[in-house]
């Protein structure tokens, strides 16, 4: 079985496109070349060519960065301003030395040199028993998500963009028990209003169910555990804005509408996937199934497998 290209596209042309490029596709034409891929390489092949994508996405950054003249910064990479000083202590790394695709994606989002915004996700409660609970999973979801971000405590323009995260909670006694379904639904509407900043609507939102919450509250903080030694991870559930809104006859493809993420990985790789709209949440969650986590889009090694 043959690939299948728009006109004009090529494996290396797909491999090498920025997000603008794959954007500018056709709905049609992307998801039958995206159909195509998946059916002739297989899942991991497909996989494999998704971690291809975003390792040149990231070389890509990394080379912008590095010849962008000091005078002209973007307004995520500029020069702290005084007084203002790289978290975490340590010595202050070049900007060029490190790749930070989520602050290149708030630059796209936000444009300009005043620019700047609030970046997230919108969050549904789904679980209601116990309230100190409830206060002890924010503590920890908090540290978790806001972890990795300290891999990039010395890159200039970190701490502004640490200060503009932002999770928009929807807790409402009526969620309890809600489907996902339901969730996606007000989801969609809530996006209809008009009302959500660019940099917190994307094309899913997150859900926090029962084992989702369980795997907060049970993560061992500190000391900090490589993933590959861990035999579980706090995840988060993802749930795609079209989830029972398909249109009639549409393939799955393997995709039930949702997939669970993991939490330290929601500001330095969800994010960038959703804002940039690199791929869609069908693309990242086919045949992943209810044990596994999405951590990256890095192949076989994005995907976590929760064990017992």
């Amino acid at each position: 079985m043959s690939v299948y290209y728009p006109s004009g596209w090529s494996r290396s042309r797909l491999v090498n496109a920025s997000s603008d490029d794959i954007t500018a596709l056709p709905e049609a034409e992307k998801d039958r070349m995206y159909d195509s891929l998946r059916a002739t390489l297989g899942p991991d092949g497909f996989k494999a060519l998704l971690a291809e994508m975003s390792q040149n996405y990231k070389a890509r950054l990394a080379a912008e960065q590095a010849l962008a003249p000091a005078s002209d910064p973007q307004p995520y990479t500029s020069q702290p301003a005084r007084g203002e000083e790289a978290e975490g202590g340590g010595d202050t790394l070049p900007p060029s030395s490190i790749s930070v695709p989520f602050l290149a994606t708030l630059n796209r989002l936000y444009p300009g040199p005043e620019a700047g915004g609030d970046w997230g996700f919108v969050v549904y409660r789904l679980v209601y028993e116990g309230d100190e609970a409830w206060a002890r999973f924010c503590v920890r979801w908090n540290a978790i998500a806001a972890s990795r971000l300290e891999t990039y405590a010395a890159v200039p323009g970190l701490v502004r963009a640490r200060q503009q995260v932002r999770f928009h909670w929807v807790e409402e006694r009526e969620l309890e028990g809600a489907s996902l379904a339901d969730v996606a639904a007000r989801y969609r509407s809530l996006r209809a209003e008009g009302k959500l900043p660019v940099g917190l609507a994307h094309a899913v939102c997150l859900a926090v169910t029962a084992d989702s919450m369980r795997s907060v509250l049970e993560h061992v903080i500190s000391p900090p555990v490589p993933r590959s030694e861990r035999r579980r991870i706090p995840f988060v559930v993802a749930v795609d804005q079209a989830l029972g809104n398909e249109a009639e006859g549409e393939e799955s493809h393997g995709f039930e509408g949702s997939f669970n993420v993991a939490v330290e990985s929601l500001l330095d790789e969800l994010f960038v996937v959703m804002g940039e709209d690199m791929l869609s949440p069908r693309e990242l969650g086919t045949r992943l199934t209810g044990r596994q986590v999405w951590c990256s889009t890095a192949g076989r090694t994005g995907v976590f497998t929760q064990q017992e």
